[in-house]
This record gives structure tokens, sequence and C-alpha cells, in this order.
């Protein structure tokens, strides 16, 4: 989970600045994502740090996302 957010905000940025493909940026975050929702479920207390770290990262991902399109 924390390793495709990290993918995916990596894949986001170059997809940005560079000619790197942005459908890899949407297969790392759909795959999080697939990874996430199911831990967000009380029983999954263990992962609290790996929780947080994705979260941040994934809300990161949002912010450069749309931050990006509002100045293009």
């Amino acid at each position: 989970m924390l390793l495709s957010a990290m993918l995916a905000l990596a894949a986001r940025h170059l997809s940005h600045t560079s000619d790197y493909d942005p459908a890899v940026a949407d297969h790392y975050h759909q795959a999080c994502l697939k990874q996430f929702i199911p831990a967000l479920g009380p029983a999954s207390r263990s992962l609290e740090p790996t929780f947080l770290a994705t979260t941040v990262l994934l809300r990161t991902y949002e912010e450069f996302d749309s931050s990006f399109s509002i100045h293009w």
C-alpha cells in the first residue's frame, strides 16, 4: 500500500515534468486504493504508521494533481 502510494506520486510528478506516461501514475494510484480502502476497517490497527504515511502521500498526490491542472 505504501509502496504503491510512493510510486503513484513519483509517477505523477514525472508525468508533469517530463514525457512520462500518466497512465503509470493512475495504475499505481488504483493499486494503492485497492489496498487502502480495506485497511480503513478497525481490525487493521497494526498498520497505523503505514496508514498515516499512505494518507499523506495520497493527499499530496491529489493536491499535486489539482494544483497542476489549475495552472494550465
